[in-house]
Parts: C-alpha cells; structure tokens; sequence
C-alpha cells in the first residue's frame, strides 16, 4: 500500500494540485502504471498537456520519498482515493485530490452525512450567533460540519460542532507545518481531536491566492451541500457555493439585512434558487428520508435563540399605573395599565400570515408552541419554522418555560 501511495504522491508532485486526473487513470489504470510509462505513451493515452508531459517526465521519485517520510516524522496520515478513508464524493471529482494530508480522525472523511458551512471572516454578531446556532443543532442531529478553519463563520461552524459532541472536518489552504494563522492554532488542535484537519497541499506548502480556490472545492466536493452565512459579492464562500453547484450538491444560504454589501452574496444565492434556511430543519429534512434513521431531526427543534434570563428576586412588573386596591392585595397582571410607549415592533408589510396570524398570538402575553398552536390553528411543524424565522429576524422572543412574546420596541 506505501508503494501506491508513493506514487500517487508522485503523480500530486508533477502535476499539481488541483489539476485533472480522472482521464489519466482511466488510460492508465494506475499512478504507478503512468511513472512506468514512456513519453510516447503519455502523448498517444491524450490525457495530459505537452507541458504536463514535460513535468512528469522532469519529476523525480525522491521528491514523493521525502514528502511521505516527513508525514511519518511529523504524524501526519496519508489518505490516497486506494484508501478506504478516502472521500467518496471527491473521487466523483474530475480534479479529485491525489494525496490527502490529515491530522486527526481519518476515517471521518468517508462519513457520508456531512455539510459544508461558510461563511464571511469578519462576520457580524448576528451572523456568528446563526452559525453556531445551525452547526450546533446540525452536529447534534448527526451531520459532520466540514468548514475551512478561517476566521468568523468558519470558526464559529467549527466550534460548534466540537461543543455540540460533534465531528467537524477542517479542508485547510495551506500544507502543515507553515505559519499560518496563528490565532486559530488551538482551534485547529482541538479540530484534530474531533474530527481531522485536512490538507492536499504537501507539508510546508504556504498559504496564497491560488491556494485557496483549490481548497474550496474540497469543502464543497466532500459534503451533500454547502451552507453560506453572509457572504459579500466577492466573497470566496461564493466560489465554494459554485463548486457545490457544478456539482450538483445542494445550496444553502441564510437571509441576512438587504441594507448591508456583506449579506449580499447570500441574499443573491437564495434570489438565484439557494434554500434559505431558517432552522437546522430546513436542512436536514432534505437527507432524512435518503438516510433513514440516521438524522435526529428532534435535535433540530431547538430554537436557535435561547431564552431570555430572568433577572433574580421577584418578577419585574410592568411600567405604568396599576388600579388602586385594599391593602395587603396585590393587583392582578389584568388589571395592570400597560405602558403606551411600549409597543409591540411592526412586522415587515411582507410577512406571511402565518407570522400574523403568531404575532397577533403573542403580542399581549407569552405563550408556549402549543398554545399558540391551539390559537392558530397552524400545524406543528409549520409553527416551529416560522417560530424559528420570526426570531431570526428579532419579532418574537422566547421566555423561560419555552414561552413565545412578541418583542416589545
């Protein structure tokens, strides 16, 4: 087995990463079989450049040698598409990587639920919180997060899932033992803990512009689909969002403020035909029936918003006058005078009736899903993804006791 690997690492060398191969070992059969081959039959086989012919015929073997011996000094596996820990969905790749570099948990790259999610670096709050709130729910209801390790939403993604008892996967754009991102080097320690950090650049290889594209791919390529949160017109999360595209893997996106550039790659993506997703639900219900009994959609029913804290002591009464009564009897919530400059907060002249139909359920006083079911006459399942929706977007909140109120402005 060092043998085929040797020469797949071989094959990585001369040709590059990122260039085809799927037509070369379709001539050939073998990376072995192309090292052994003339230069007559690499011309008349058609599947390589005159330029490419020329760079494997200039590579040498000792090259390949060096590379996996610093892998065996160093602990770092070498995962090839002979390997049974290999990717299958990468070898579905025209371009599909010779040599994978990992550290960690090989065998979780062949884990067949997993979902790429992506994202700005300088993500906003409302942004981050959506990340850790989706990757959490999805690493608990048995999704692998696949992500690039790069600041913000990535991060965010990563750490998630690992606090959610989850595995997550880290496609890095750079090799191992370069400096690189310094910051996040504890993060990508404990991602090798639960899960595996992943590279198809050799080690030492440094972090540049053309490093990054050909990274992304295996982000998308390796996963069922890609979950972009914000993302700007020129963001690289939209290169990966393409590649999940081309290949036919699903597109999802979360909606984020139309008045702001950095939502408007996301908001684009949904506009071209992206799911946009509002609870980890509207993901996992896409793969539930592919894969039967495999996803614990229950986790997905967590409201991604937790729960207000209630200050200690006695519960704060509202603001206003209260209809006088004997001493020693309280004055009953009913009867107390609300506030007139505490309103509840407009929904959007868009919004559904559905939303209306809740919000008008909640406006006066909080209220458990059941009850507003009730009130409704909404089907359960409706109810908790447009529940999830309205707190997304700051309409409603929900109290202690998984109780709903509407957000007072």
């Amino acid at each position: 087995m060092m043998t085929d690997t040797l020469y797949w690492c071989w094959l990585q060398q001369a040709l590059h990463c990122g260039a085809r191969v799927d037509e070369a070992i379709a001539a050939f059969g073998s990376p072995r079989r192309i090292y052994e081959a003339s230069e007559y039959e690499r011309r008349i086989s058609g599947a390589f450049t005159v330029r490419q012919i020329e760079r494997l015929s200039a590579t040498p073997l000792g090259g390949a040698e060096e590379i996996l011996k610093t892998c065996e000094k160093y602990a770092v596996h070498t995962v090839t598409p002979d390997d049974p820990c290999y990717p299958p969905r990468l070898r579905e790749l025209a371009n599909f990587p010779c040599v994978l570099y990992v550290r960690g948990d090989p065998a979780v790259l062949g884990e067949e639920l997993s979902l790429a999610v992506v994202g700005a670096r300088q993500a906003t709050e409302y942004a981050s919180g959506a990340a850790r709130a989706l990757a959490g729910a999805l690493a608990r209801s048995g999704m692998v997060i696949v992500s690039g390790g790069a600041l913000g939403i990535d991060s965010a993604a990563h750490r998630a899932a690992i606090d959610a008892g989850g595995k997550t996967v880290c496609y890095m754009g750079c090799g191992f033992g370069v400096h690189y991102l310094m910051a996040n080097s504890p993060l990508r320690r404990e991602i090798s803990q639960h899960g595996a950090l992943v590279s198809e650049f050799p080690p030492g290889t440094p972090a540049g512009k053309s490093t990054f594209p050909i990274r992304n791919r295996l982000i998308a390529g390796s996963s069922l689909g890609t979950l972009v949160i914000e993302a700007g017109v020129h963001s690289g999360s939209l290169i990966t969002a393409a590649c999940a595209q081309e290949l036919g893997r699903d597109v999802f996106a979360v909606p984020g403020n139309i008045l702001t550039s950095t939502f408007e790659g996301a908001n684009q993506l949904i506009r071209d035909g992206a799911k946009p997703v509002f609870s980890a639900r509207d993901i996992l219900e896409e793969y539930a029936a592919r894969f039967p009994g495999r996803i614990d959609l229950t986790a997905a029913d967590v409201p991604l918003a937790p729960p207000l804290e209630q200050p200690a002591g006695p519960p704060a009464r509202r603001h206003g006058r209260t209809a006088q009564k004997p001493r020693g009897q309280a004055p009953s919530p009913a009867e107390e005078v609300p506030d007139p400059a505490c309103t509840v907060r407009p929904l959007p002249a868009d919004a559904s009736p559905e939303m209306r139909r809740i919000h008008a359920a909640v406006a006066d006083a909080p209220l458990r899903a059941d009850e507003i079911a009730r009130r409704t006459d909404l089907p359960m399942r409706t109810l908790l993804r447009v529940l999830t929706q309205m707190e997304v977007m700051g309409y409603i909140v929900q109290q202690q006791g998984k109780q709903y109120l509407a957000v007072k402005e």
